[in-house]
């Protein structure tokens, strides 16, 4: 390669180098294509033809960037990041809006002084030739994309999944025609309805599990529910990019739905074992859930907004503090009220603290990786669903064994805190390895993965049991609210925050490995050590200065009060 060819560019993708070859060839997509368009094509032509292809903004990777709506824009901003491949012959070749952009890319590095050895226009008029069809609305649009064959019929019958992908076509017919398009809000909608379920069976699954199980019983309990969550982990991610491969993502909400369908066949047998706990009314605390949800939204939104405005503009700004200051008042408000939310009492408890703690490193490990492992497989190495989730097996896997493991280890004597200590540093050094092996190649990021999965696993089901054990019993439900208040929140957090660092980061293959997943990993795992080491200090601490609740010499009393008592 020559000294002055970058080995980097957010617009050219080089899938299959060919270091050698004789010349290189230009490939540029078609309206709503993108640069993986051509990765059949650069396999093909290899090694005797380096095939380079273009990613406009707005796709895949480059996905939160502004699109370029100007055919004039795109060859501007084309011409610089070509020029340094002319160190060869170089071909041109334009499919369908692409063949306008290359036309023009043409004309501009001739005027470099870089002539093209040829370009080749592929399915669209001449430039000296209007369009005759004058501004096409959306379904003539749809009805275009299907005459031209290039498009799967199933993606041009799937209404959402075009509401999807039309801002990036919205953009690239401005090129040539104007488009009206139209936004969506029904996924997102039903996603945060099923998300407050999910919530909401978290509680009451550990809840219920604390409250009818004793003892060993109940760790071994929570360890084989920390299996069943493993199973979903370690074969779900899979199972959903097969099935997204197969029949299009509405697959993958069917059959989460035949699953809640057969949940729900069992409640009656829950509903049968805990009729003998006795029931009370309780009071919701309605203003301090609007202070938390408030606090919540205006956080991740302020992350949100972080990527697209600037880490240092006013609407970050702005949404950050006012999200702070909601939550220093849910924290005033719990204190206050008769019937809390959460009481704050409980995290008097420094083993309970020092226990849930744990909960949010795993956040900012194993959830970051598994909700942004397939989309840096996918945009860094051009993996499809499938096999970006059949990759990801590294990770979820151990899940599946490791909290079997853990409640036997807790059964036999292992003290708990050495058990959450090895989950904290597997997960730790195993997510650093992964960062850090993202550059030089996927077969160097496979063990690393089942580190941080075996890391996971010793700490699911187990966290969760010793937590509850330290909280009176009839303050389960309280105790597993603030367990997987932590944990659903902490997740929320870390999977915005990673998100909109990685968004700003990713630009090539080459950006995404080296400097954008890479150190995001590294950075957000070094952030969860600190917080693993709090979570050590507290639970050590408790466990030498605080007794169960129900030990013997203990009363009711000082059993609340070692659960977390503060002034109301």
């Amino acid at each position: 390669m020559a000294p002055n060819v970058p080995e980097s560019s957010p617009w050219i993708r080089r899938y299959n180098p060919a270091p050698d070859a004789r010349a290189r060839l230009l490939c540029l997509p078609h309206a709503g294509g993108s640069a993986s368009f051509y990765l059949p094509l650069s396999r093909a032509l290899g090694p005797d033809i380096d095939v380079l292809t273009v990613q406009y903004p707005g796709r895949q990777d480059r996905r939160h960037e502004p699109c370029v709506d100007s055919i004039a824009g795109l060859a501007d901003a084309l011409v610089g990041e070509v020029l340094p491949w002319a160190d060869r012959p170089l071909a041109i070749f334009g499919h369908s809006m692409g063949a306008m952009v290359g036309f023009e890319l043409a004309l501009r590095l001739e005027r470099r002084g870089t002539q093209p050895l040829v370009f080749f226009a592929s399915g669209r008029r001449a430039p000296s030739r209007k369009r005759e069809d004058g501004d096409p609305v959306h379904r003539r649009v749809i009805a275009e994309l299907r005459a031209l064959s290039g498009t799967d019929a199933r993606v041009l019958d799937d209404e959402e999944l075009l509401r999807m992908a039309l801002p990036a076509i919205r953009s690239d017919y401005r090129v040539a025609v104007s488009l009206v398009a139209t936004d969506y809000l029904t996924l997102d909608g039903a996603r945060l309805v099923a998300g407050a379920g999910a919530g909401a069976v978290f509680s009451v699954g550990s809840a219920v599990v604390s409250s009818n199980f004793r003892g060993e019983r109940r760790t071994r309990a929570l360890a084989l529910l920390g299996s069943v969550a493993g199973l979903s982990l370690a074969f779900g991610p899979t199972l959903c990019g097969l099935l997204t491969e197969m029949a299009g993502w509405r697959l993958v909400y069917g059959f989460q739905l035949v699953c809640l369908v057969l949940a729900c066949a069992g409640m009656p047998l829950i509903r049968r074992a805990a009729d003998h706990e006795r029931r009370q009314a309780v009071r919701i605390d309605v203003a301090g859930a609007v202070l938390f949800c408030g606090a919540t939204t205006l956080v991740l939104g302020g992350l949100a907004l972080g990527s697209e405005t600037g880490w240092a503009s006013l609407p970050f700004l702005l949404c950050t503090v006012v999200g702070l200051a909601c939550y220093g008042l849910f924290a005033w408000r719990e204190s206050t009220a008769p019937s809390p939310l959460l009481s704050l009492r409980t995290l008097r408890s420094r083993r309970f603290s020092g226990i849930t703690l744990v909960v949010a490193v795993a956040s900012f490990t194993f959830t970051n990786a598994v909700a942004y492992l397939p989309v840096f497989l996918q945009g860094a190495f051009s993996f499809s669903p499938g096999a970006s989730g059949a990759f990801l097996m590294f990770l979820t896997v151990p899940v599946l064994v490791a909290p079997l493991i853990a409640g036997r280890l807790a059964a036999r004597g292992t003290p708990v805190d050495s058990i959450m200590t090895w989950s904290i540093a597997l997960l730790v050094v195993g997510l650093v390895l992964t960062g850090v092996s993202a550059g030089p190649g996927l077969v160097w990021m496979a063990l690393p993965m089942v580190i941080v999965g075996i890391g996971f696993g010793l700490q699911a089901g187990l966290a969760d049991g010793e937590a509850l054990a330290q909280v009176p019993e009839k303050e389960a439900g309280m105790g597993a609210g603030w367990i997987n208040t932590v944990r659903l929140g902490s997740e929320a957090i870390a999977v915005s925050l990673f998100g909109s660092l990685f968004a700003s980061f990713v630009g090539s293959a080459a950006q995404a490995s080296r400097q954008g997943f890479a150190a995001i990993t590294v950075g957000s795992t070094l952030f969860a050590a600190v917080i693993g080491v709090w979570s050590v200090v507290l639970m050590r601490r408790g466990r030498h200065g605080e007794a169960r609740p129900g030990e013997p010499g203990r009363t009711v009393e000082d059993a609340r009060d070692t659960a977390g008592t503060a002034p109301r």
